[in-house]
Formats: structure tokens, sequence, C-alpha cells
């Protein structure tokens, strides 16, 4: 079964934060054999704003 996963900035913490912590607790639930690969990436510039958002979309393969 393939599962997408999507993530974005936010005032919080940044998509790449998310993926790594996400990666890190798929790691501990699987024993260390979690399949997740990044799929595509994207920054977006928000110029009314003056800021830049990143979205990432990951995919985790469970057998």
């Amino acid at each position: 079964m393939r599962v997408f996963m999507e993530f974005v900035d936010d005032e919080e913490k940044l998509a790449v934060e998310k993926l790594n912590e996400y990666i890190e607790k798929a790691k501990i639930a699987t024993s260390g054999k979690a399949k997740i690969k990044v799929i595509g990436y994207q920054v977006a510039r928000y110029e009314q704003l003056n800021k830049e958002r990143t979205y990432i979309l990951a995919e985790e393969v469970i057998d």
C-alpha cells in the first residue's frame, strides 16, 4: 500500500523539519524498515507577504 503525505511550511516549523520528524517516527514505528521517498517539492514565493513557502510531497510504501 502507498501513502502520500504533503508537508508545508507554517509559522511554527519548516516543511523539511516536519518531513524529518515524520521519517524519525516512521523508523521507530517500523523498526527501521520505513520506505519513504520525496516525490516532489516546490518553493512558492508570495509577493504580497514577501515570503517563500515550501511544499514537499512524500510517499511511504507500506508492505
